[in-house]
């Protein structure tokens, strides 16, 4: 990490675990920043179901949809 230069000023985050963060930078909730929402996907079983290959950058995976 020697590449990047260390900032010249900082302030306490006032969060513990976190320490200190740049003078310049707003220290805010996560929860202020974005949105959590849980999934929304059907686990019911249908008779119809297909099984298709779901991928990307990580690998595929095998789900069964409902159409």
């Amino acid at each position: 990490m020697s590449q990047y230069k260390a900032y010249t000023s900082c302030k306490d985050s006032g969060v513990e675990w976190i320490g200190q963060v740049p003078e310049h930078w707003e220290v805010k909730r996560l929860r202020h920043v974005g949105r959590y929402s849980n999934s929304g996907v059907d686990k019911k079983s249908y008779e119809d179901q297909q099984t298709v290959e779901l991928c990307n950058s990580h690998g595929c995976l095998l789900q069964r949809v409902h159409q």
